[in-house]
């Protein structure tokens, strides 16, 4: 108890100083972050409670939030903090929350605020399926985009959450022609993460193995020939892709996996080899 009563007041001589220095918000956000909340309470009285830190470029919220001290949290949100406010780097205090796995609040947060398309695509990234699941229960549009143009479902597909591209799939987000930030084909960019449980949830979906990117011709067969995905071209054909089908040009999948040295990969499930998949 004596270590943790000198690691308080080394705080709080830390906040007087911010105080002397003219630096009130500062004390009072700092204060947040290392839950010290008897000083929370007490600047209130005298700071906006949706200030932020000269530096940090947080609220008291955010500080509290992303450090995982829930009383200060539900005593801020009691008072009026804004749970929807944003950081310069477009981060709200449920985003942190979520980011940094402090589930309690997250709780807190989500009962207090309506979502973003921020904290979707965060949890998203994060493969946090139950959070997934109460922003879609909310009405979240589960192809909301955040500031950067990146939805759920493409940050889905780039980390391997299959449980989460399946749950946003069944529940609308677009398979069959999507797209990335940079404007190609969603579809084909699976294909080529390799994930072949993935891939059955988006053919699932309504994808086409038929489609050809617009830029070359290639198919999502030629794609995961030219990765080596054995496992990715072995779904694909047994959904009906054109072994035959041909680039713009004139690049059958098979020429592609010789081309790039991968007609020796293997699928696990079968024990076939490329070569003997795209035959």
């Amino acid at each position: 108890m004596a270590d943790l009563a000198t690691t308080v007041d080394h705080d709080v001589d830390r906040f007087d100083l911010l105080v002397a220095q003219g630096r009130d918000v500062d004390a009072f956000v700092e204060a947040a972050q290392k839950g010290v909340v008897s000083y929370v309470k007490a600047g209130l009285e005298t700071i906006p409670i949706n200030a932020t830190h000269s530096e940090l470029e947080w609220t008291a919220l955010h500080a509290a939030a992303a450090n995982g001290h829930n009383e200060i949290v539900e005593w801020l949100l009691a008072h009026g903090a804004d749970g929807s406010c944003v950081t310069t780097k477009h981060k709200t205090p449920l985003a942190l929350a979520m980011q940094r796995g402090h589930s309690s609040i997250v709780h807190l947060l989500r009962v207090s605020r309506k979502f973003t398309a921020d904290d979707f695509v965060e949890a998203a990234r994060r493969g946090n399926l139950d959070d997934i699941q109460a922003m879609v229960a909310w009405g979240i549009d589960v192809d909301a985009t955040n500031k950067y143009g990146v939805s759920a479902l493409m940050f889905a597909v780039e980390e391997g959450h299959a449980p989460v591209v399946g749950y946003l799939l069944v529940n609308g987000a677009n398979a069959a022609s999507g797209t990335t930030r940079h404007g190609t084909s969603l579809w084909l960019a699976t294909v080529d993460k390799g994930h072949p449980d993935i891939v059955r949830k988006f053919l699932h979906a309504g994808a086409s193995v038929s489609y050809k990117d617009p830029e070359d011709g290639s198919t999502a067969l030629h794609v995961a020939a030219g990765r080596g995905h054995a496992a990715v071209a072995a779904v694909l054909v047994d959904n009906g892709a054109d072994k035959t089908a041909h680039t713009m040009d004139g690049d059958t999948p098979y020429r592609v996996a010789l081309r790039n040295r991968q007609l020796h990969a293997v699928d696990p499930a079968s024990g076939l080899s490329l070569e003997v998949i795209l035959s």
